[in-house]
């Protein structure tokens, strides 16, 4: 089994976007899974800014479970012309 739930929200008339994303392996998550957040930010028509953070969760060795340390945080600034 798998299970994911996404839950998004635009703030400040759809300039500021928030996302949390959860997705589960196992029937009582006991395959592990990941957890990301992150918030993307328009500053104007050719400026984007987006930062994070992605979280794995433990499991057995194998699949995601090897991932655990891999925890990781991002940031990109975006362009666009």
């Amino acid at each position: 089994f798998e299970t994911g739930l996404r839950i998004s929200r635009p703030f400040f008339r759809e300039r500021l976007n928030l996302t949390a994303l959860a997705v589960g392996l196992g029937e009582r998550f006991q395959n592990g899974g990941i957890v990301r957040f992150s918030v993307d930010y328009e500053l104007d028509d050719a400026w984007n800014l987006e930062t994070g953070i992605l979280i794995f969760m433990g499991g057995p060795d194998q699949g995601l479970g090897s991932f655990e340390s891999n925890d990781r945080v991002y940031a990109e600034i975006q362009y666009s012309f």
